[in-house]
């Protein structure tokens, strides 16, 4: 099946604390949570995933932002950076937060990611910000006022073609940032996931593993082409877990993460409906947004 094009930006759970029990837990196969540039099969303790999450948490945050606000605006970003590639003159445009995005990376700079890929790759979205961000700004003053009325979209035409080259800068490092957090925070969470089933703490699990399943599924539909059949197979395991997932403190998780199976269902029946992808990928992160603001150390209390 192929896909067609769509504004494609997910959110991340972010960083979970207190959910270690016990310091001897050991896992094997995920990314470090010290100054590592890929994946390491040394043993890490449990504590220290989650410290590489405690790390990676400010980088996540700044994704989860942009990515958030890029789908929920696709419907008016996207035609505006048409309108710019074709040159056809605008009355209004609609540009990316960059403004916010460079502001919140500055800030998650302040302290290392624990993780060198992902450092360099903040400083290289930060070096192609430098000039897009206040471009950007400067734009969007130039419609708001109209000023095309008086030069004849003169200033216009010289801000478009400063914009797309550091635009496409930007895009570029971007897509290679956001994939790498993305990746390393996945793996320290299959980390946790590994330590809270020898734990014994089976809804802190199954909260893991539900968000890990809802990742892959999301990720798996961006792709050109997907088995439908195969995705409807993953849809069925999650839902199954979903539904396992016994904590009161999960109940709007659990009803979030069943619109976003909904959403899911309705994109596959709608033949790869751009529209439908976006609102998948929405649904999806509204979902995350409510898992970072659950108490997470409440999922297996005891009743």
């Amino acid at each position: 099946m192929t896909k067609t094009t769509a504004w494609y930006r997910k959110g991340a759970v972010l960083f979970l604390g207190g959910l270690l029990a016990a310091s001897s837990l050991l896992f094997v196969g995920c990314g470090g949570g010290s100054s590592q540039s890929g994946s390491s099969s040394t043993p890490m303790t449990a504590e220290k995933a989650e410290d590489g999450r405690a790390k990676l948490s400010p980088y996540i945050s700044a994704t989860n932002q942009y990515n958030g606000k890029m789908v929920t605006f696709a419907f008016s970003i996207q035609p505006s950076l048409e309108d710019l590639r074709s040159g056809e003159q605008m009355t209004h445009i609609s540009l990316p937060d960059f403004d916010i995005l460079q502001k919140d990376l500055k800030d998650a700079r302040q302290k290392s990611s624990g993780f060198d890929d992902v450092d360099k790759a903040a400083d290289e979205v930060l070096a192609a910000l430098k000039d897009l961000a206040p471009l950007a700004t400067k734009m969007e003053g130039y419609y708001s006022a109209k000023t095309y009325l008086s030069d004849g979209y003169a200033q216009a035409e010289a801000d478009r073609q400063q914009y797309l080259p550091l635009y496409d800068k930007f895009a570029a490092a971007y897509e290679s940032f956001n994939s790498l957090v993305d990746k390393h925070n996945e793996d320290l969470q299959a980390a946790q996931l590994e330590a809270m089933k020898k734990a014994g703490k089976k809804n802190t699990a199954r909260f893991l593993e539900i968000g890990l399943k809802a990742s892959h599924i999301v990720d798996e539909l961006a792709k050109p082409t997907y088995d439908a059949a195969a995705v409807e197979q993953q849809l069925k395991d999650l839902e199954s877990l979903n539904n396992a997932l016994d904590s009161e403190e999960a109940k709007s998780y659990k009803r979030d993460m069943n619109s976003f199976i909904g959403e899911v269902r309705e994109y596959l029946a709608s033949g790869d409906d751009a529209k439908k992808f976006n609102d998948m990928v929405e649904e999806y992160n509204d979902t995350i947004d409510t898992a970072n603001r659950m108490d997470t150390s409440k999922l297996d209390s005891q009743k």
